[in-house]
């Protein structure tokens, strides 16, 4: 506690402006009304801790280690330890990595790595070393940066090339992370208004690479898990019949083909298909055929198949596969069954539009030798349709003729 002549003194010290080496300790009365600044201050270098205000930006600037200054209520700092592995550069983009204690731990962010570029928080202030601790903005201006050729007002973004940044929006599948926007273009003095906006591409399990995602162009595409199943229906009924002692007839009335219990590989329907622009191409489709079951055995089904690719010539020859040794159920009755085929996958840079040629034949005599034994299904079989499965990645195609 200072006694009356100490208290005096200082006072006429600080009226002096000599106040070199003296700080006091307490007042009787400590609240204060205000504090009044120099709104033109001499233009000297803050101290860390040291305040004053900033006439050309309007706002408080308070000292920071290393010659910076933080702007009050115009920027917003985070304090945290590099992790990287070396030395992260001013202007380099960081991203959360984990914690050790109270530091936050980073490291670059990468716009071609989801969990990185997600959680991308700021862009390095100053130089941090290895293993250091130093400051990084996730909001306001990121000074003393190459912007040259940059125009003011463009936004930046998160680079694919580690903790760097772009004037150009990355496309796809990388990741759209706004980073800020120019507000100086310089090659040495350039600035940057940090303010980080992700734009969300996609959704879903990610990392496990199962999700939808949205293209640059706007179209939803389908990876992983995230795919579904469409139907591609080929009707038999009012196809040609390739019958030569019309073993294979057509009941209108029921709307089936119906196939006798002597046919051969001579009597089939050949069913053309076109490839859907939903299709993901070069995955596999799975042939099937609907059929009606009136007894307890099983017809030798079988298909014959081909692919007619546009602009190519034409492919003559056949590739035969029997139905799946699927397990059926039986009890009395007509039943309704599905005869699935094995999954076929299309020949190298096959595409929307091409065509999958199908001969559906039923084998009553085991000519193709692909069967353990004869048809035992002693009667005709009606046969509802031919269809397809396969995977769809996509809502249609963005060109008529090409994915």
């Amino acid at each position: 506690m200072l006694d009356f002549y100490e208290l005096l003194s200082l006072v006429k010290k600080i009226v002096s402006g000599d106040i070199t080496g003296h700080k006091i300790e307490a007042f009787p009365h400590t609240n204060i009304d205000k504090l009044s600044f120099d709104t033109i201050p001499t233009a000297t270098t803050l101290a860390t801790g040291e305040m004053r205000w900033n006439e050309s930006e309007v706002c408080m600037d308070i000292g920071e280690p290393n010659g910076g200054a933080l702007q009050v209520g115009q920027e917003f700092r985070l304090y945290a330890k590099n992790v990287e592995g070396f030395q992260i550069s001013e202007g380099q983009i960081v991203y959360v990595f984990g914690a050790s204690g109270t530091n936050v731990e980073v490291k670059l962010a990468d716009a071609s790595d989801y969990s990185k570029s997600i959680c991308t928080i700021a862009v390095a202030t100053e130089n941090v070393a290895i293993n250091g601790n130093g400051r990084f903005t996730t909001m306001g201006f990121v000074r003393a940066l190459n912007t040259n050729g940059w125009t003011e007002g463009q936004f930046v973004y998160l680079s694919a090339t580690p903790g760097m940044m772009t004037n150009i929006a990355p496309s796809y599948p990388n990741n759209k992370i706004k980073i800020g926007v120019v507000t100086r273009e310089n090659n040495v003095n350039g600035e940057i208004y940090v303010r980080i906006i992700p734009e969300v591409r996609k959704f879903g399990d990610i990392i496990n690479g199962n999700y939808s995602g949205f293209e640059d162009d706007g179209t939803l595409v389908n990876y992983g898990n995230s795919t579904t199943y469409e139907d591609l229906v080929a009707e038999l009924i009012g196809k040609k019949l390739e019958s030569p002692s019309s073993k294979i007839t057509q009941d209108t009335a029921e709307g089936t083909v119906v196939y006798s219990s002597t046919c051969t590989l001579a009597d089939y329907i050949v069913v053309n298909s076109q490839m859907s622009h939903k299709w993901k191409m070069g995955s596999d489709i799975h042939p099937h055929i609907h059929w009606h079951q009136a007894q307890a055995s099983i017809p030798n089904w079988m298909i014959q198949y081909r692919w007619q690719r546009n602009g190519q010539p034409k492919t003559t020859a056949w590739t035969s596969v029997k139905m799946n040794t699927n397990a059926f159920t039986y009890t009395s009755g007509t039943l309704n069954q599905i005869s699935g085929f094995p999954a076929i996958t299309p020949p190298e840079n096959y595409s929307i539009s091409d065509i999958f040629q199908v001969r559906v034949i039923r084998d009553t005599g085991n000519a193709s030798g692909l069967f353990t034994g004869l048809d035992l299904y002693t009667g005709s079989v009606s046969a509802l349709s031919y269809d397809l499965h396969f995977v769809a990645d996509t809502l249609g195609s963005r060109t008529e003729y090409t994915k």
